[in-house]
């Protein structure tokens, strides 16, 4: 997911605990000058599959609310860029 979070970061921002974060989140350091790349789209799915989503989707949100919106996802991680997509 992040290349090297085991071995960049810190456990938490200062005043937080690591056991106050969510296991496995780590807290990175960046630069002033951090920019964020938005570097592709998420690809179309197979219409089968976009057809399976559906139908567990509409099944799912009987049962519940369900978030439908876009997510931004992290592919790269450094201190002065961010390479990212949105789903």
């Amino acid at each position: 997911m992040f290349p090297h979070a085991d071995t960049i970061g810190s456990p938490g921002p200062a005043g937080t605990s690591a056991s106050e974060l969510p296991a496995g989140w780590r807290v990175l350091p960046v630069g002033a000058g951090l920019r964020l790349a938005i570097t592709r789209e998420m690809p179309p799915l197979d219409p089968a599959l976009d057809a399976e989503v559906d139908r567990l989707w509409a099944i799912a949100s009987t049962r519940a609310t369900l978030f439908n919106g876009r997510i931004f996802c992290a592919d790269w991680v450094t201190p002065n860029l961010i390479e990212c997509h949105w789903t």
